[in-house]
Order: structure tokens, then sequence, then C-alpha cells
């Protein structure tokens, strides 16, 4: 018990404050302009109250040239929808 109370002790003191300053960061950024933001989980951009997130660019050659495209969800992340 005493050693996952040390534990405990050492990741809040050290992980914690680090955590939340990339998430005040992270806030402080989406609260801003239109925004966009690439990251683990896909390229996120914002205009206005419309989120997309993209996770997948996908390339193909087409008999006109190349294509590229966005794996993007069929739904957009918006407020009410």
């Amino acid at each position: 018990l005493a050693v996952l109370t040390l534990a405990m002790i050492v990741v809040g003191e050290t992980l914690g404050p680090s955590g939340e300053r990339a998430a005040q960061s992270l806030a402080a950024r989406a609260r801003g302009a239109d925004a966009v933001s690439a990251s683990w989980s896909g390229l996120w951009a914002r205009e206005g109250e419309v989120y997309l997130n993209a996770r997948d660019v996908l390339v193909r050659e087409a008999p006109g040239g190349i294509v590229i495209g966005a794996g993007v969800p069929r739904r957009w992340l918006s407020p009410g929808a």
C-alpha cells in the first residue's frame, strides 16, 4: 500500500502539472480562431461551430493523374447534429 501511495504522489507531482499545461494550451488554441491541429487521432479542423476529423489520407493513381482524398467519418461533429 505504501508503494502504491508513493507512486501516486510521484505521478501527481510530475506528470500531472505537465498534462495540465498541455490541456490548457490545447483548450486555448481551440477557443481561438478557426484552427487546424494534427495529433495521434488524426487531423482536426474547425471552422466556426463545425469540427472535422480526418484520420487517413488516401493517395491513388487515376487515368487523369493522382487522386488524393481524406478518410473522413460520414458524421460531421457539430453542436446539435
